[in-house]
């Protein structure tokens, strides 16, 4: 074979890949996001998170994840501190609170760091199950499963 012809065969073969259909699978994972929560306060028209995007909490130097609301605005942080104690804090606008287990009739959380490491941020999966109303009227409720968030 001469060395042209041997080229020319080393190129096809690295660009057989190359802008061919996804892996298989890939159009079917499911978004990092999934499930429902309703964010609703006085005032405020409600926010809903279905199928949204998350971070890995790394990028802020906090243990746990952030959900992004529509248009991609931060709307849920879920936190546990070194101790295990855990807590949500819910943005809607210029507007925060921040929830605890015994603020909640309902307040289950579960963040696992996984095995993947890019760029010295571990990515992070977890879950939220939730059903709180505060004092001053902020209702949230819900379920979440985080999957993936860098």
């Amino acid at each position: 074979m001469t060395r042209p012809l041997r080229c020319a065969c080393l190129v096809s073969l690295l660009l057989a890949g190359c802008g061919g259909a996804p892996p298989a699978g890939a159009a079917d994972d499911p978004p990092p996001v999934d499930g429902r929560l309703v964010i609703a306060a006085p005032g405020a028209p409600a926010t809903t998170i279905a199928q949204a995007d998350c971070r890995s909490g790394e990028r802020e130097t906090f243990f746990g994840i952030d959900v992004l609301g529509p248009g991609g605005a931060l709307a849920l942080r879920l936190v546990q501190d070194p101790l295990g104690d855990q807590a949500l804090r819910v943005q809607q606008g210029a507007r925060r609170w921040v929830l605890r287990p015994s603020d909640c009739k309902a307040f289950e959380m579960a963040l696992v760091r996984t095995r993947d490491r890019v760029n010295s941020i571990w990515d992070m999966n977890g879950s939220l199950n939730v059903l709180c109303t505060t004092r001053d009227g902020l209702r949230v409720e819900g379920r979440l499963t985080l999957r993936s968030c860098h």
